[in-house]
């Protein structure tokens, strides 16, 4: 007596499952390598990115008399303002050195002080200081120093401008020693305006749309994390012989149904694996930076921070039907295992640079960002940024399941016409 469908189905099913739970640890053990690898190239990289930043400073080149009054204290005062984002170093220099540092690109730029430039400043006399930059180059910090220049600029004409309005007070009202309170005047301005803390702040508020660069990053993480889950598993997700398959339909076990067992078996198996490596990140994530845009702020202790942040992980469990259904379709297409682990690799790093995991998808063309919406790998990362951020849209798991089921009945498709042709 044959066994009925649906119990064969159950039989293949449980035996998927057994080989997931027979090479669980050879899973694990290469998840643990990727996340080893992973994570010491990001603190690596946040290393280098500290210390590039406390040696990276504009070097500037000083052509002017080291005795020059006044000269010293402006620039103490501009290396030490806080508010600049990139700090600067001054260096005292000869002409004729100065232009030759700047054209070996030592320089970003060099500045020509003319003869007792800061007193002809303070006395409101016209002193025309010289800033150099090397022909065609235009870097970052070329533009932050002529900016730099100009505002300084604009100080000093504010300077003159209180110097000619208090001349013509003076001369209203026929007063003497205009010189000496001149003098006194622009000693004291330039005091306050070089030395306060801030002039302006800045703020930023979320637009429609548009999510935080550390959200994006955290999802794309995590994203970039559970596809490796198929090189992993690669050895259990080859592609089984046509005989064998060939035999199983002859017993009555549908294509359909033969890989419906297997990525059921998949999901359940990077389900389990997921749900763990969320209760790591979870019990981490009051020290991992990425999170703190994802928790709120006043989150009442470390024990609260971590609940909410293993919470909104565990509703990115959906994203998995769509994962685990494109590598298991690139698994069954592809008959060589180590092509299939090339195609997945290849074929994840392209539709995820045109969805914009790499690179701001603002900045590719129009047509690329229409199409962008209906990849599989942008679908996804619409809904990790909805759940993370909080936001409750149920469209998105419709497109998860739309999409997984679009993925699944092209697979079985494809398969049953591949076989037919094969007849």
């Amino acid at each position: 007596m044959s066994r009925p469908n649906h119990s064969r189905f159950r039989l293949y099913l449980l035996l998927e499952i057994k080989k997931y739970r027979l090479a669980l640890p050879k899973i694990c053990a290469g998840l643990c390598l990727i996340l080893f690898l992973s994570t010491s190239f990001l603190l690596l990289y946040q290393r280098y990115l500290a210390d590039h930043q406390d040696r990276h400073r504009i070097q500037i080149g000083i052509c002017a008399n080291p005795d020059e009054p006044y000269l010293d204290w402006m620039i103490q005062t501009i290396e030490h303002m806080e508010e600049l984002k990139f700090s600067c170093q001054f260096e005292f220099v000869s002409e004729e050195k100065g232009i030759k540092r700047l054209q070996d690109g030592k320089y970003t730029a060099l500045f020509l002080i003319p003869q007792n430039y800061i007193q002809s400043l303070i006395e409101g006399k016209e002193a025309i200081l010289r800033i150099r930059f090397r022909q065609g180059q235009a870097s970052v910090a070329d533009y932050l120093v002529k900016e730099l220049g100009n505002a300084a600029s604009g100080i000093m004409l504010d300077t003159e401008a209180g110097i000619y309005a208090l001349q013509d007070y003076y001369q209203e009202n026929h007063w003497s020693g205009m010189s000496k309170d001149e003098l006194t005047l622009n000693i004291r301005y330039l005091q306050k305006v070089l030395q306060r803390k801030e002039i302006y702040a800045y703020e930023e508020i979320p637009a429609m749309g548009t999510i935080t660069d550390q959200t994006h990053y955290t999802a794309v993480a995590i994203l970039c994390f559970l596809t490796a889950f198929g090189i992993t598993c690669s050895a259990l997700l080859r592609r089984e012989p046509d005989a064998f398959i060939a035999r199983l339909q002859q017993s009555g076990l549908p294509n359909w149904k033969r890989i419906l067992a297997k990525e059921t078996a998949m999901l359940l198996c990077f389900t389990c694996l997921y749900l763990a490596l969320s209760l790591l990140l979870a019990a981490a994530s009051p020290w991992i930076s990425g999170f703190c845009e994802i928790v709120p702020s006043h989150s009442a202790s470390p024990l609260q921070t971590v609940l909410l942040t293993g919470m909104k992980l565990i509703t990115i469990t959906p994203v998995l039907l769509v994962i685990c259904s494109c590598i298991l379709w690139v698994f069954e297409i592809v008959s060589h295992n180590f092509t299939s682990i090339l195609v997945l690799f290849i074929s994840f790093l392209c539709l995820a640079f045109l969805s914009g995991y790499f690179y701001p998808l603002s900045y590719f063309p129009d047509s690329i960002q229409r199409i962008s919406s209906y990849l599989p790998t942008r679908i996804i990362l619409d809904y990790c940024y909805h759940r993370l951020n909080g936001s409750q849209e149920w469209t998105d798991l419709i497109l998860i399941l739309l999409m997984s089921g679009i993925l699944f009945g092209s697979l079985v498709y494809i398969t049953d016409q591949k076989r037919r042709r094969s007849y």
